[in-house]
């Protein structure tokens, strides 16, 4: 099965990139009305799911490179944030219209919307917990699915525009301060460790590798850093030419890739 890069961009286009093959695989154009915001993929390499500034999310499906499911106006203002449950079943949707909505895909419908979701922050991202448990804002929001309910606030801790959850639901990883990384706690409800001016520029993207040893960042000051998680020191870097948009890492630990803001960079 070849393996996939899926990217969207502000000019409304998704697309699908075949590692190893032809540079780009094939391309859903117009897509969405507006810039796409947010793209991500279900766990079973089913679909493709998309949110943009159109306020609409879209469904695509993989294999046979059609649309499914368009949920229009999902929310009264843009869409900041797409992800999705491990099991495939429900999208979680980020707004700037402050909620986050649980949508089925099964359905096609909206499970639960979390009204008032943030508390002076507007958080552009959301991360999910690999057990389908927790859902993660960038306003440092833990929120029961089962319960529909606040788990826990980070007050005054998490407050970024990047945050992503390690697959054995351990650790939280996020910005602080637009240049330093922090790793919480999730049972503890605590700081667990802090990378200080992690970058000299904002950074743009963070990845775990799927082992949760390693955190992957992209930044404006054109550097790609590699961190140990458990021995909280930075392991190499790669200096490049543009300012970085995006980074990934492959499901088996062994490949980084990036995504700068001109070019697409290959896996190294």
């Amino acid at each position: 099965m070849t393996a996939n890069i899926i990217s969207g961009s502000k000019d409304k286009r998704i697309g699908v990139w075949n590692i190893g093959n032809q540079p780009l695989g094939y391309q859903f154009a117009a897509a969405h009305q507006s810039r796409v915001n947010s793209i991500t993929g279900t766990s079973d390499n089913k679909y493709i799911i998309s949110g943009s500034d159109d306020r609409t999310i879209a469904i695509w499906i993989i294999a046979e490179k059609v649309f499914f499911h368009r949920f229009e106006k999902a929310h009264s203002e843009l869409i900041t944030s797409v992800a999705v449950t491990r099991d495939s079943k429900y999208i979680i949707i980020v707004s700037k219209d402050n909620t986050i909505g649980v949508w089925s895909i099964a359905d096609k419908t909206l499970l639960h919307r979390f009204e008032e979701a943030y508390s002076g922050w507007i958080a552009s991202v959301v991360a999910v917990t690999s057990d389908n448990k927790k859902i993660i804002s960038g306003s440092g929001a833990v929120w029961s699915m089962a319960d529909k309910t606040l788990f826990h606030r980070f007050t005054d801790s998490i407050r970024t525009t990047l945050v992503v959850v390690t697959s054995d639901n351990k650790y939280i990883i996020s910005g602080f301060d637009g240049m330093s990384i922090g790793i919480w706690s999730i049972e503890d409800k605590l700081l667990f460790h802090r990378f200080e001016e992690a970058h000299s520029k904002v950074f743009t993207s963070i990845a775990v590798a799927s082992n949760n040893k390693y955190i992957i960042l992209g930044s404006f000051d054109w550097a790609i850093k590699v961190w140990s998680i458990a021995e909280k020191k930075l392991l190499l870097q790669s200096k490049e030419q543009e300012r970085i948009g995006s980074v990934a890492v492959t499901s088996d630990s062994k490949y980084s890739m990036a995504i700068k803001y001109k070019t697409f960079y290959p896996i190294y």
